[in-house]
């Protein structure tokens, strides 16, 4: 009897440290970044530098679809605009079986994850803040090289696109009213004539700001709305170039 028990607390404490191994041993990370990784190109995914401390299987699905939680503590911010150095928590699946992560190089072996690594991480973040991370990589001074070397860069903050894009909207629009104030007015002073010019180079302005504007959003982004509303602007600006050519046609014909 004494035997079967102590056969039963050797199987318990066996099943308990497995357990524990699912818990420390829980994703994989890969040993190099090429410069064609996946994801470098791609604005929308941030890259931060992070250590692993707590890694928890997710048996709640409430916190998302993912198979494992943790915090991870960032201590380097390499693209993200929205992500703060200091704990964050964060999911992840754990993959089966080695992927290519480089659109050029061969599959990668990857080595399981466990508490206490510091890693390159690619994520996203979902609604509530938390990182839902795509690919983890060893962090050394050659894969954080790479990273810096052939990345893309960020994507504008929101508040700077949002800027962007109601210059685009009004450059046009100042421009339009600066020539019919000039036309109205019929004077020659300097100043009118400055209103004059800024009528004339409003729709480069418009040009260029939007192509500042194109520069901050990744080619990533699936569904460009703002485009519907932008394209119409920026080329509707250049009737301002016609506008002066049609009051002289006007007046060549009067006389």
């Amino acid at each position: 009897m004494k035997r079967n028990l102590s056969l039963a607390t050797l199987l318990l404490l066996v099943v308990l440290l497995l357990g524990l191994t699912n818990v420390v041993f829980s994703s994989e990370v890969f040993p190099k970044i090429y410069p064609d990784t996946y994801s470098l190109d791609n604005s929308l995914m941030y890259i931060f530098v992070a250590t692993v401390e707590q890694i928890i299987p997710n048996h709640d699905k409430k916190l998302g679809p993912e198979d494992f939680i943790g915090v991870l503590k960032v201590t380097e911010i390499i693209r993200a605009h929205n992500i703060e150095v200091g704990r964050i928590s964060a999911r992840w699946n754990l993959k089966d079986n080695p992927v290519r992560v480089a659109r050029n190089q061969p599959p990668q072996e990857p080595r399981p994850l466990k508490i206490g690594d510091k890693v390159i991480v690619f994520s996203w973040l979902d609604d509530n803040g938390v990182a839902v991370l795509n690919y983890l990589y060893e962090y050394t001074d050659e894969n954080r090289s790479r990273v810096l070397t052939h990345m893309a860069p960020p994507e504008w903050p929101p508040k700077i696109k949002l800027l962007l894009f109601l210059s685009i909207l009004i450059i046009p629009i100042l421009g339009l009213i600066m020539l019919v104030l000039f036309y109205a007015l019929k004077t020659d002073s300097r100043r009118m004539k400055s209103l004059y010019l800024f009528s004339i180079v409003a729709p480069i302005l418009t040009l260029v700001t939007y192509l500042i504007y194109e520069k901050g959003i990744s080619t990533y982004s699936n569904i460009r709305i703002d485009l519907l509303i932008i394209w119409p602007v920026v080329g509707g600006s250049f009737i301002l170039w016609l506008i002066p050519i049609f009051v002289k046609i006007k007046k060549h014909r009067k006389h």
